[in-house]
């Protein structure tokens, strides 16, 4: 396959990750230079660097997810989503030296499914073009994944595709803040899963697929996953719903549950599953839950549900954001820029070199969340 590929050049200076654009050439005596791709790059830099975008950000999210445009010039289209890459294989391809994300060309009918739950989208792609586990380079043109119908699907209980004024979420504390009865979250791709589960429609209907690395399985991966109190039986009960899995439990035992997944910190991988236990199963998940330890329960059929815990944040791909000084995978830091016009002006001659000077661009936060007010003016200062 005979592709263009493109990515900005600087953009780590000022705190932002690099772009990366590969789309399939459909012509190849056509080497013209891709200007409207080169157009995108800088409204993308001048977007980002707007003052109400500079200030605090989560190092994972200090780029926007999705761009969008009024008009769509070839090969582009309006929206675009940016991904960060995972096990893709960059070996043919010109990438950025800093960490980078991917650019997905959306179709118009994919961009509530991309704000909903990207992976969902990315997994169905990487399913139909054979790219495991999300694809590189874009097809223009191509068919979208899914329609604007959204009546069937199980998302639309934790988002409202038509205002907006709620969706699913990725941070525990709002997750466990906003339903008290029922809980979702979307999860991110699982690098350690052999597989994932993907979620294809027909017709407004949706049917659970497999797409895998190998031939052999023996961990799946899910896009979302489901905690929801309405267990009334005793045994493990775990289903998996489209890409996702719930997990089930006893009412009475959700606020406990509720409690301790607010006061620990919990990393999950699954895209989508969910799982019932029994009151007594859950008591011990309770107390492992508020020591921190590991927890297995095992179902009459073998299933098997585990909460394991982890100290640190894995490193998702060697194009990621890191330390330079210790390797400390920085995605789920928080990051302090500046605004373009300081960042350009705050520059420190070096006496001996007079031809070159160092300019502050971003600081980060290497604990956990972000600075204390008090301290947080101190970086701007």
């Amino acid at each position: 396959m005979s592709v263009f590929c493109v990515h900005s050049s600087g953009f780590a200076t000022i705190g932002l990750d690099e772009v990366l654009f590969v789309w399939k050439r459909d012509d190849l005596e056509d080497f013209t230079v891709p200007l409207n791709v080169l157009h995108r790059i800088a409204q993308i830099y001048s977007t980002s660097c707007e003052a109400d975008q500079a200030g605090v950000r989560q190092v994972c999210s200090r780029l926007p997810a999705i761009h969008s445009v009024p008009l769509a010039l070839p090969p582009l289209s309006k929206h675009i989503l940016f991904f960060p890459p995972t096990l893709q294989d960059f070996s043919s391809l010109s990438v950025p030296n800093s960490p980078f994300l991917i650019a997905l060309f959306l179709c118009d009918a994919e961009l509530s499914w991309a704000m909903a739950c990207p992976n969902r989208l990315l997994l169905r792609l990487g399913l139909k073009y054979s790219w495991y586990p999300t694809p590189v380079v874009n097809i223009v043109g191509r068919e979208a994944a899914y329609t604007t119908e959204t009546s069937q699907t199980v998302l639309k209980v934790f988002t409202d595709f038509r205002n907006w004024s709620f969706r699913m979420k990725h941070l525990l504390d709002e997750i466990i803040s906003w339903n008290r009865s029922m809980i979702a979250w979307a999860t991110d791709v699982n690098l350690s899963a052999d597989s994932h589960l993907v979620c294809e429609e027909n017709d407004g209907l949706y049917t659970t697929q497999v797409l895998a690395r190998g031939a052999s399985r023996k961990a799946t991966g899910t896009s979302f996953i489901i905690i929801d109190g309405g267990l009334k039986t005793s045994g493990l009960q775990i289903s998996v719903v489209e890409d996702g899995v719930a997990v089930r439990v006893p009412s009475d035992k959700l606020e406990s549950l509720l409690a301790a997944l607010n006061s620990t910190e919990i990393s999950v991988v699954e895209d989508g599953v969910a799982v019932r236990v029994p009151s007594d199963k859950l008591e011990s998940l309770l107390a492992a839950l508020n020591s921190a330890e590991d927890w297995t329960t095992v179902g009459a059929t073998g299933s098997q549900f585990t909460v394991h815990w982890i100290d640190t944040c894995p490193q998702t791909s060697s194009y990621g954001p890191v330390s330079p000084i210790d390797g400390l995978n920085l995605a789920d830091k928080y990051q302090y820029g500046l605004s373009l016009e300081r960042a350009i002006s705050s520059v420190l001659q070096v006496p001996s070199v007079p031809d070159y000077g160092v300019r502050l661009s971003h600081v980060y936060n290497l604990k956990d969340g972000r600075l204390t007010p008090d301290d947080e003016p101190k970086v701007f200062s």
